[in-house]
């Protein structure tokens, strides 16, 4: 995105900004959804907080194993496949987390989820390196400021279909919706040549 870009160019460059940008935000919104219905999913399932512990710390041992492993093979693959690709894995898991009792069905959820996110970020990261053609990090700060405004959004999007009564397993629903509308964005998104 620097100064001698051609007017298209940046324009291309600033639309999958923009679609990374969202994106970023619901992976810091979706990183916080489920601890904000934590009482309510232990009430309701009757999970021992060995078992609740289990589960939240699967999506970070997902995360770690994916952010590890796409920074290692992120040259050979394709950004706009692996984007796509985190996000319907992580909307489908969304789907179907807390719709079984299960707190080892729950646990390879999360766990999926946490490759999902691990996978979207390290390749957002990678993106946006690439349209930061002038040296600067202005748009990779911005960028994890999204993920910011979308953990501390979570919990109060949350509370809002609770006070709803749209039930509190509906959120999870509803972020894996979000979540495959940013994957059919970034059908149509440009992305910049070999990425």
């Amino acid at each position: 995105m620097d100064k001698h870009s051609s007017p298209d160019q940046l324009k291309r460059d600033r639309l999958l900004y923009t679609a990374l940008f969202a994106s970023f935000l619901l992976i810091g919104l979706g990183m916080t959804i489920i601890g904000s219905v934590l009482p309510k999913l232990i009430r309701e399932f009757s999970w021992s907080y060995t078992a609740t512990g289990s589960v939240l710390a699967a999506g970070s041992i997902g995360y770690f194993i994916a952010s590890f492993v796409s920074g290692l093979i992120i040259q050979r693959l394709n950004a706009r496949r692996l984007i796509v690709a985190s996000l319907v894995l992580q909307a489908i898991c969304l789907f179907l987390f807390a719709r079984f009792r299960s707190p080892a069905l729950n646990f390879i959820l999360n766990f999926l989820i946490g490759i999902g996110q691990g996978c979207a970020e390290v390749f957002t990261n990678y993106t946006v390196i690439r349209l930061e053609r002038d040296g600067s990090s202005r748009r990779m700060n911005l960028m994890h400021a999204a993920f910011g405004i979308g953990a501390v959004t979570g919990p109060f999007i949350t509370s809002l279909l609770i006070s709803l009564s749209l039930g509190w397993k509906n959120i999870f629903v509803v972020t894996g919706l979000s979540y495959l509308f940013m994957a059919g964005a970034f059908i149509f998104v440009p992305f910049p040549a070999k990425t």
